[in-house]
């Protein structure tokens, strides 16, 4: 779960570059340094990425267009439930997982213990070959099992 982010600096970024009439396009968007000193590819996978978290709420979005000078808790909160709805495996960390925790008489939250909670069978449970919304390279499904 470490690698999950929620991409707050991206986020915002996306909300103001994406106002524009065409679609934000990766070339674009790397040619101009919009997120900063990423492979095309890498800057592939944020936009797409970012779009499905964003991109699902076109009337959401609009209104993160018109916001600039949102406060950082506001954006924080914004950016959680955005990843909580658009990827499962999140929603069932935050969801589940952690209020669990909560309930226990020692409620710390350990790497060994997030990484059994993600081995278990039931985490992640149809979602078809792709075990997350992260980059393969990065998702902790596929970390946790190697």
């Amino acid at each position: 779960m470490l690698k999950c982010t929620l991409e707050l600096a991206n986020s915002r970024i996306f909300w103001a570059e994406s106002a524009a009439a065409e679609p934000m396009q990766a070339e674009v968007a790397f040619e101009a340094g919009w997120f900063g000193h990423r492979s095309l590819s890498r800057m592939r996978e944020l936009l797409t990425n970012l779009r499905a978290r964003y991109g699902a709420f076109p009337s959401a979005l609009q209104v993160l267009h018109r916001w600039p000078q949102m406060g950082g808790d506001t954006q924080k909160l914004i950016c959680h439930w955005h990843l909580q709805l658009s990827d499962p495996l999140y929603r069932q960390f935050s969801g589940t997982f952690l209020p669990e925790r909560l309930l226990q008489e020692d409620p710390t939250i350990r790497k060994l213990q997030v990484v059994t909670w993600l081995g278990r069978p039931a985490v992640g449970a149809g979602r078809g070959a792709r075990a997350c919304s992260w980059p393969a390279s990065s998702c902790p499904r596929r970390t946790a099992q190697a």
